[in-house]
């Protein structure tokens, strides 16, 4: 996306930007919040069209709620 198709803004895929599901439920939990569900994001770039699977390695997405403080 970012490379071949120009799709995003050089350096969108550094390395260091990138957080593990881990380091986001730490974030989500300190900011009262409660993972609901986490899905992976597949994505076809030939029809630019995206569709959810089990597959969290790549591409993925928390759904969360907010906890009683």
């Amino acid at each position: 996306a970012e490379r071949i198709f120009k799709w995003l803004p050089p350096g969108t895929h550094s390395y260091h930007k990138l957080r593990k599901p881990e380091e986001i439920e730490g974030e989500l939990q300190r900011g009262s919040l409660r993972p609901i569900k986490w899905t992976g994001v597949r994505v076809n770039p030939l029809g630019m069209r995206f569709s959810l699977t089990s597959r969290q390695s790549i591409n993925y997405m928390v759904h969360a709620v907010k906890t009683s403080a």
